[in-house]
C-alpha cells in the first residue's frame, strides 16, 4: 500500500518529486477502480440471465399455469429487473470508459508509451502476442466484449416483453 503523503498548507508550489507521488496514487486507485468497474461488467450480465431465466421458467411452471395474472407479474418483474441492471450496466460502463480515459492522461502526462497497455489498440497486441494470427483472432480482437454483454441483456429484455404480450393476449 502507497505511504500516505502530507500535505501542508504552503505558499510554495508542490515539488516536481511530490507532484510524481501524487499521481503516482491517483494512478494506483484508478486503476483499482477500473478494475472493480471490469468486474461489474461481467457480473451484472450473469446475474441478469440467471434470475431471468429463473423467473421465466416460474412464470410457465405448472404452478401457474391457471394464473394469468400471477404468471405476467412474473414475467413483468423479470423484465423490470432486466431493464435496471441494463441501466446498471450502461452506468458501469461508463464509469470504466472515464477510469480508462483518467489513466490515459497520466500516462500522457508521465510520458509512459502508449503501446504498453491494451486499452489503445488490440490489434498491436495481437501481433505482438500472436506472431500469425488466426482469422476469428483478427476478426474478434478489436471488439469490446462489454458492448456485447449490453446486446444480450437488450435482446433479453425484449423477449421479456414479447412473452409478456403473448401471456395479456392468452396466447400463452
Amino acid at each position: 500500500m502507497a505511504k500516505p503523503l502530507k500535505i501542508e498548507k504552503s505558499e510554495e508550489s508542490p515539488s516536481t518529486e511530490e507532484k510524481l507521488d501524487f499521481v503516482k496514487i491517483v494512478y494506483q486507485q484508478l486503476s483499482e477502480n477500473s478494475r472493480y468497474y471490469d468486474g461489474h461488467i461481467w457480473q451484472i450480465p450473469s446475474v441478469t440471465i440467471t434470475v431471468n431465466a429463473f423467473l421465466i421458467g416460474q412464470a410457465f411452471s405448472d404452478s401457474v399455469k391457471n394464473a394469468p395474472m400471477v404468471r405476467t407479474l412474473v414475467v413483468l418483474s423479470a423484465a423490470f429487473f432486466t431493464f435496471v441492471l441494463l441501466i446498471a450496466l450502461v452506468k458501469h460502463t461508463l464509469h470504466r470508459s472515464a477510469q480508462d480515459k483518467n489513466i490515459e492522461k497520466i500516462e500522457k502526462y508521465m510520458q509512459l508509451d502508449e503501446k504498453m497497455h491494451h486499452r489503445y489498440d488490440l490489434r498491436i497486441e495481437l501481433q505482438q502476442v500472436e506472431r500469425r494470427p488466426g482469422f476469428i483472432e483478427k476478426l474478434l480482437s478489436p471488439i469490446r466484449a462489454n458492448v456485447w454483454l449490453m446486446y444480450v441483456m437488450v435482446v433479453v429484455f425484449i423477449a421479456d416483453i414479447f412473452i409478456l404480450a403473448g401471456i395479456i393476449s392468452r396466447l400463452w
